[in-house]
């Protein structure tokens, strides 16, 4: 699978739901990402993370969902690019969990990229449920 196709049949390389009763974020990454899907990804994060501080999410209290499950293997310098990214979104978490695939490699990658802050699981349940016991 190289990415998920939406209602009118276009690929994406991610997506962003965000709810801020729950102080909850599902992001689901798939595909073999371009620096095109990077910025893109960046863009809409950043968006997102401007609408939760607009409506009163604090640092330290929200919970993060990675959804990974179809995500590649991605290159070096992209996954470097991620690393720098995604922990600076985690400072407002409280928690992150990822979901990946059953391949270590792909584990490894998405915990360098995550930062400490992170769990991985085998379903979204799983960790849905450790997000959201603390």
């Amino acid at each position: 699978m190289t990415g998920m196709k939406n209602g009118s049949g276009v690929v994406e390389r991610f997506k962003l739901e965000h709810d801020m009763s729950r102080r909850f974020l599902r992001v689901e990454i798939a595909g073999f990402w371009t620096a095109d899907d990077l910025l893109a990804f960046q863009r809409e994060a950043a968006s997102t993370l401007q609408r939760a501080i607009a409506a009163g999410a604090t640092p330290g209290e929200g919970r993060i969902l990675v959804v990974a499950t179809h995500f590649s293997i991605q290159d070096k310098n992209l996954t470097d690019e991620i690393s720098r990214i995604i922990p600076l979104y985690g400072k407002l978490a409280k928690r992150i969990a990822i979901v990946g695939s059953p391949s270590a490699l792909q584990r490894l990658q998405m915990k360098r990229m995550t930062g400490g802050n992170a769990s991985t699981f085998d379903c979204e349940d799983a960790a849905q449920a450790w997000l959201f016991e603390a």
